[in-house]
């Protein structure tokens, strides 16, 4: 489904944000502590409508192979090398602009889904035990929060903005 992650990745990277990932990463969650955040590969992967509205306009563009009408910007210019610790987690939902704090099993509800690359490789209750774990161990440790924006490309400055403000608000960037 389009959901916009990639293309507020590409944005918040094009106003000097550090992509981390688009897609997949690893986390460390450590039994006590911050989680962290590692780097995969530098590429946003965008379909063509928002390749269109990027700017600076990207340099290195590539077909993805397996995805008409989707592109993979292969040359990032502002990618985080090391890891990250994690201090929010946001889910992306279309509405009005908000953002919202989830909680409890609510949270772990909405995370489990939303962070399950492939679902079925978790099909023995051990497997599905130690994930539920690990997703509530970061649950306790990090907040969530919804972020819901309108579905329009042309949203996006205010989606930004939004955010920005978020996390100046409760600190979660370093400068």
């Amino acid at each position: 489904a389009k959901g916009g992650k990639s293309t507020l990745a590409a944005r918040l990277n094009a106003r000097g944000y550090p992509l981390i990932s688009d897609d997949l990463c690893h986390l460390d969650i450590p039994e006590v502590g911050t989680p962290y955040v590692y780097p995969s590969a530098p590429r946003i992967k965008l379909w063509a409508d928002t390749l269109s509205e990027l700017e600076p306009r990207p340099m290195c563009i590539e077909k993805d192979p397996a995805r008409a009408g989707k592109f993979h910007l292969a040359q990032i210019a502002n990618t985080q090398a090391k890891a990250a610790p994690i201090r929010a987690i946001y889910l992306l939902e279309w509405g009005e602009f908000g953002i919202s704090r989830l909680s409890g099993l609510t949270a772990l509800r909405r995370l489990l889904p939303a962070s399950t690359y492939r679902p079925r490789l978790l099909g023995s209750a051990q497997q599905l035990s130690g994930y539920c774990s690990q997703s509530l161990s970061v649950l306790q440790r990090v907040p969530l929060w919804e972020l819901s924006r309108p579905h329009d490309l042309g949203a996006m400055g205010t989606t930004m903005d939004v955010l920005a403000s978020h996390w100046a608000y409760h600190r979660m960037i370093s400068t």
